[in-house]
């Protein structure tokens, strides 16, 4: 996507990005119970790909829920994301 878009729309690739592959795949890690190194490995590939997407002027419009879930990733607080992960499904469904 970052290549097909170019630098015009870095940032909203980038965003797109952090919802769709570290947001939404983290939160279904979580809820299918995928290992802790697992979901560690790619919080950490998605930062090697994305070193500077805390900084994402995008993030400012997502939620504070959906914020502080990709905060507890960034800091690897795995138990926390599986808590979030089963709160999320208790209320979403």
């Amino acid at each position: 996507m970052r290549t097909a878009l170019g630098k015009e729309y870095e940032a909203e690739a980038e965003y797109h990005a952090i919802y769709s592959l570290l947001y939404g795949n983290l939160l279904k890690m979580c809820k299918n119970r995928v290992s802790s190194r697992k979901i560690r490995e790619g919080i950490t590939a998605f930062e090697e790909m994305f070193p500077n997407y805390r900084k994402n002027p995008y993030l400012n419009g997502m939620g504070w829920a959906k914020r502080g879930f990709l905060a507890l990733a960034h800091w690897r607080r795995i138990p926390s994301l599986r808590c979030v992960a089963w709160l999320h499904g208790k209320i979403i469904g």
